[in-house]
């Protein structure tokens, strides 16, 4: 099987978790190759056109998925899988429209409570409409975390993110400076202490 494995380009000034998706890259080629298939690696950028172009010349029969972000954005991680869509290439990962929904962390967050599934109380985003889980002058005083909306892992986290208040104005004013360290555009999430984990969700038969 012709086989493509598309990575979003990373450079020598990204961090190394960018970094870490040429180490799949290599993984994933020599796995592959092991089985007798024909790979083919291609970076792909904010140049869609010239992604449509190269992948309509090799014409795989199918697309190994490992486009995390578009030009440093993690909010344009769905623009990639669109556009396999529109080629009707088939892929590895979730569908566009999946991507599209879950990358937005309040609006996930929205979807989980919506169901009845237990997560946090957040403020936000910024910019954009206000949540209501807080309301000026309340005597709900928590932890709040400030988190990028869409860059996934802990980019821009550190020991400022962290908000000790019971007030919507000063949890705005702590969006508003550190939205352009998280993407530009963040969130206030009550702070649960603990461990985090990460899960995958493999789709099958049931």
């Amino acid at each position: 099987m012709r086989i493509a494995i598309v990575h979003n380009v990373v450079t020598e000034a990204d961090a190394p978790d960018a970094k870490d998706v040429l180490a799949q890259v290599e993984v994933i080629a020599v796995a592959l190759a092991s089985l007798d298939h024909e790979v083919n690696c291609l970076g792909c950028t904010l140049d869609l056109e010239d992604m449509q172009r190269k992948l309509t010349v090799l014409a795989p029969q199918l697309v190994f998925n490992l486009v995390e972000s578009l030009g440093g954005y993690g909010r344009l991680i769905d623009l990639f899988p669109s556009l396999l869509e529109t080629l009707q290439l088939p892929y590895t990962g979730s569908g566009a429209e999946a991507i599209r929904l879950t990358s937005n962390k309040t609006a996930a967050k929205k979807q989980m409570r919506d169901v009845g599934l237990p997560t946090p109380v957040w403020f936000g985003p910024y910019p954009g409409a206000m949540s209501p889980s807080i309301e000026e002058g309340t005597t709900h005083d928590r932890t709040w975390i400030i988190k990028s909306l869409w860059e996934h892992a802990s980019i821009g986290l550190d020991r400022n993110s962290f908000v000790q208040t019971g007030s919507a104005s000063t949890l705005m004013a702590e969006m508003t400076k550190l939205a352009s360290a998280l993407g530009g555009a963040c969130f206030a999430e009550e702070f649960i202490a603990g461990r985090e984990f990460n899960l995958s969700i493999l789709a099958g038969e049931r």
